[in-house]
């Protein structure tokens, strides 16, 4: 079932009061298990792609990458949209992978809606990404589907 139009409406603000205000119940999922002090991240080889190959890093950052893959592949089992000039259109799977890698290292951000559960994720920055959800049953859902693919949810 393609999203509502609503559902991929351009959101004004990322912020936990405009998320709200629009009726989601933001998760945040990351392959770090806290919020990394700023201290943390200037010292974390693990940041981002180019930073991983630059400091050797580069398995253990796939692993990571790896992990958000497999989460990413179960929520799009039922099917994943993005829209495009205003019209939301299904993602074939080979599109749907691209546009994952370049999210995940930070090439292009990523607005993409799952059909089940019904969420919408926002590609973020830091090896952080925030899933959209309309219900708590949803985001708990989500949450046990991060832990199960060796992530972490954020508070």
């Amino acid at each position: 079932m393609p999203p509502e139009p609503q559902d991929l409406d351009a959101l004004p603000e990322i912020t936990a009061a405009a998320l709200a205000q629009a009726g989601y119940l933001p998760v945040q999922v990351s392959v770090f298990d806290h919020w990394l002090e700023e201290s943390e991240a200037d010292a974390e080889p693990l940041l981002f792609y180019a930073l991983a190959l630059q400091k050797g890093a580069l398995p253990a950052y796939l692993a990571g990458e790896r992990q958000f893959l497999a989460f990413y592949r179960r929520l799009a089992e039922d099917g994943a949209w993005i829209r495009v000039n205003g019209t939301a259109r299904p993602l074939e799977p080979a599109e749907l992978e691209m546009i994952l890698l370049s999210s995940l290292r930070e090439n292009q951000p990523m607005d993409i809606w799952f059909e089940s559960p019904p969420v919408r994720v926002l590609g973020g920055y830091d090896r952080t990404d925030t899933v959209l959800t309309r219900s708590a049953d949803a985001a708990a859902w989500v949450s046990a589907l991060a832990r199960e693919k060796g992530l972490f949810v954020l508070e």
